[in-house]
């Protein structure tokens, strides 16, 4: 069964492995179209619906070697994309993140 990547459902509970995939072959790709309508190519795209599959390969106790390799890429790759196309915010800048702590370690030690 090819997993639908548009549905609203948590990919755990709507992925169903293939015997291609159990073998560490890659899934046939489906486009993930609320990811391609917010600004996502469709080759990093295609690259993240692998990204997922390894991902839960590993946390399937699954993955070799060679597929490990590939995932740390994918991650980088994948996160230094979504970085690229959707930068944070300033309110996350470190200076700002250092006045919230002070300022949540002073609340918390105040009575």
């Amino acid at each position: 069964m090819e997993q639908d990547r548009n549905k609203t459902t948590a990919p755990h509970d709507a992925y169903e492995e293939t015997a291609a995939e159990a073998n560490g072959e890659a899934a046939p790709y489906t486009p993930a179209q609320p990811a391609l309508d917010a600004g996502m190519s469709e080759e990093m795209d295609r690259q993240n619906a692998r990204r997922i599959q390894l991902v839960e390969r590993k946390a399937s106790g699954q993955l070799t070697p060679e597929e490990k390799t590939e995932l740390e890429h994918l991650q980088e790759t994948f996160f230094a994309y979504v970085e690229k196309i959707f930068p944070r915010s300033a309110i996350l800048d470190d200076d700002r993140l250092e006045r919230l702590e002070a300022k949540y370690k002073e609340a918390k030690t105040s009575p």
